[in-house]
């Protein structure tokens, strides 16, 4: 999913393209301190972090799901924040 972010903003005109601090296989990071994050399911994968948006590609063959969701879950920030499966 990573790699299609990198592909749509390498092919945005160059007047519309986000400044970008940090671009590599694990994240995009953008002058705006905001940042994606590719990672890896499990129990701690993104702990500590503040997420606005959680996207869960291919959540259903997740192994544990649930014990996943319910660690992952607290860390959505719940005022603004969203779930995609």
């Amino acid at each position: 999913m990573l790699a299609r972010i990198t592909t749509m903003l390498e092919h945005v005109p160059f007047f519309l393209q986000p400044g970008t601090k940090v671009l590599n296989k694990g994240s995009i990071e953008f002058e705006n301190d905001s940042r994606i994050i590719a990672s890896a399911t499990g129990a701690n994968s993104i702990r500590g972090l503040s997420v606005n948006l959680l996207y869960l590609d291919e959540f259903a063959f997740v192994d544990n799901a649930e014990q996943f969701y319910t660690s992952t879950y607290p860390v959505v920030e719940m005022k603004n924040g969203k779930l995609k499966q």
